[in-house]
């Protein structure tokens, strides 16, 4: 069975979990207009992206800025659980509050492949948890978590 969970806000900010028992491959390299970040938290799959192949286990983290092209699939039996946050340049301006303190903040954005450490898989494990209780839940605060328009 496959657990899949997302929130799209109104194109500022995107939120995916996704536990998946069964292989599933990309249909086609895509890209996004904004900024992803994808965390492997179980199972492995692979990752294409500038002219490479990643194995993405537990603690692995992909980051992409807007417009690069990447594409994922299944690796061994196709068991994996990840997380995928995608936000737009519109929604860091109105989480800060400032255009310069965005442009700063996003410019210093690298896309790559990261592999953390046991202790940094399980603190960033924790945070989506609660990212992702907080989205069931449904309280008052999502607006500014998830940047609704009020």
């Amino acid at each position: 069975m496959n657990k899949r969970l997302g929130i799209s806000v109104h194109g500022m900010a995107e939120f995916s979990h996704v536990i998946s028992r069964t292989p599933h491959d990309m249909d086609v390299w895509h890209y996004h207009a904004d900024f992803e970040i994808y965390f492997q938290s179980g199972g492995s799959r692979y990752m294409f992206y500038d002219t490479r192949r990643y194995l993405l286990k537990r603690g692995a983290v992909a980051v992409f800025r807007p417009y690069e092209l990447h594409y994922g699939e299944s690796a061994d039996l196709g068991d994996y659980e990840r997380y995928v946050v995608n936000f737009s340049e519109e929604y860091i301006k109105k989480v800060l509050g400032s255009e310069e303190k965005a442009a700063d903040i996003l410019s210093q954005i690298k896309s790559g492949i990261f592999y953390l450490s046991e202790s940094q898989t399980a603190f960033v494990s924790i945070l989506f948890d609660e990212l992702e209780r907080v989205q069931e839940k449904k309280i008052v605060c999502n607006d500014m978590i998830f940047g609704c328009q009020n």
